[in-house]
């Protein structure tokens, strides 16, 4: 009988960075995808506020929650933006996405008169 432990190894050895490229890359879109859901959040609440004459409130809530809040307005309805930036760890992913990825999300508010 021949010992096929330094084979196992060998192949173990072989594999471990592809598995770790995954991993980290399933980190890495799992922690965006979770950002967007609370920014989500975070629009849901510059709304209300928006909506309830506090632009003052907005803004300050924009540097609490260390976001980007852009508000333009137009004769019928205001477009709100929130942003932020995401640090990517996934060497490959942080070649094509970039360090600092964008995440945005935007919502119109219909102006009452």
């Amino acid at each position: 009988m021949r010992n096929n432990k330094g084979q196992a190894l060998v192949e173990f050895i072989l594999i471990l960075p592809i598995l770790l490229f995954v991993v980290m890359a399933f980190i890495d879109v799992a922690t965006i995808q979770l950002s967007k859901y609370k920014l989500e959040d975070h629009l849901d609440q510059v709304v209300r506020l928006y909506e309830e004459g506090k632009i003052e409130q907005v803004n300050q809530y924009g540097e609490n929650k260390k976001i980007i809040v852009r508000i333009e307005e137009n004769q019928e309805y205001a477009t709100i933006t929130v942003s932020m930036h995401q640090t990517i760890h996934t060497p490959i992913l942080k070649q094509k996405l970039g360090n600092n990825y964008k995440i945005e999300t935007e919502r119109m508010v219909y102006l009452y008169e």
